[in-house]
């Protein structure tokens, strides 16, 4: 069974000799069905996607990387013993939050960031530095952040475990 669009909003879903033929109508891929559910008046399916079309995991942050800024553990500390304004927001799990966190820093965490932060933090163009456990976590945050509208968002590189490796503050 397969789905396969045959205009921009449209789906049909096929199977056998319809496949072909509705392919050769549609100039858009083939996706396999693996299951389809009815929900009222409305079919639902869950596809598969093949590998190649989801980029990995380590992908996404060197993509991120690419469209964000990155500060040192180094320029963050200067930051907080020169007492600047700015928000320091730790995007990580709240185990990893209650084990240890940088000082003055908010916790927002990555599940949550883009659903509180606008209430957290409502100005765009607030100052933000993000920071997680290693970097990766705060670098996909910050491009999402982007997306919403912050202009003045970084991560944190290296994220808490080079702080901690760099002998710096840390409060529970």
């Amino acid at each position: 069974m397969y789905l396969v669009r045959v205009g921009t909003s449209s789906v049909r879903l096929c199977r056998g000799l319809a496949v072909r033929r509705t392919l050769e109508r549609s100039s858009f891929p083939l996706v396999p069905c693996i299951s389809l559910f009815n929900h009222g008046n409305r079919f639902i399916s869950v596809t598969s996607v093949s590998a190649q079309e989801v980029p990995s995991y380590n992908k996404l942050i060197e993509e991120a990387k690419r469209n964000i800024k990155e500060v040192t553990v180094e320029q963050v500390n200067q930051r907080l013993e020169k007492a600047e304004k700015f928000f320091l927001v730790d995007v990580r799990e709240s185990q990893e939050w209650d084990a240890g966190r940088i000082p003055k820093a908010v916790h927002l965490s990555r599940g949550t960031l883009e659903r509180k932060i606008e209430s957290a933090i409502p100005q765009l163009d607030a100052d933000i530095v993000l920071y997680c456990a290693a970097g990766a976590r705060s670098a996909l945050s910050a491009e999402s952040l982007q997306r919403m509208g912050y202009k003045n968002v970084t991560s944190m590189a290296g994220g808490f475990g080079s702080w901690l490796n760099a002998g710096y503050r840390v409060v529970k």
